[in-house]
């Protein structure tokens, strides 16, 4: 969300991998760069289904000011169990960094919009809620729940509307009559 200058600093990085070799390269740079790899100790962490997840080594000055450590989660295709990178999320990507062979890419709203209704913390839905603002696409929302129904389940479109409740009861944000409907017709 940073990237889309929609939020100014995250708590973590999560990374969309397509092949396991991606996934090993870039673990092998981020523990050449000092990050260390860390096990899932909470249950919200769980439930993203990552494939690996690494922390900054902390400094060994006590001297200094404890500053927070970055965090990069690698996902391999696949976030919270079932939702896929999907040919329509790669189209709808956009290009953010590009180093040499190394090309970084951010999904779009509405892509990290659904990735984050099936997470469904408390800090996702905040998320939404400043997703779902100016030029949102409910509809693309919709097109991609439909394109990974064989991916998901009742639990899944459970979580979806959920999310949805918790953004309109918090956040005053609604989502539109026909987006709720049809999102009861998915399964």
């Amino acid at each position: 969300m940073c990237a889309l200058a929609i939020k100014s600093t995250t708590k973590d990085t999560d990374l969309v991998l397509l092949t396991k070799g991606d996934v090993e390269v870039f673990r092998d740079a981020l523990l050449a760069a000092g990050f260390m790899e860390v096990e899932v100790v909470n249950e919200e962490y769980a439930g993203l289904d990552a494939f690996a997840m690494f922390e900054e080594k902390a400094g060994g000055d006590i001297r200094k000011p404890v500053i927070p450590r970055m965090r990069v989660d690698l996902f391999l295709r696949r976030v919270c169990h079932r939702l896929r990178l999907s040919k329509g999320m790669i189209s709808r990507s956009r290009e953010y960094l590009k180093f040499g062979n190394l090309e970084n890419h951010t999904c779009s709203k509405e892509d990290i919009f659904l990735f984050k209704a099936l997470a469904g913390r408390p800090r996702d839905i905040e998320d939404m809620s400043r997703l779902a603002g100016v030029g949102f696409n409910w509809s693309v929302v919709e097109v991609e729940l439909e394109s990974q129904k064989k991916n998901l389940d009742s639990e899944d479109i459970d979580s979806v509307k959920r999310s949805l409740e918790v953004l309109n009861a918090d956040y005053g944000v609604l989502a539109p009559p026909a987006f709720t409907a049809k999102l009861s017709k998915i399964l």
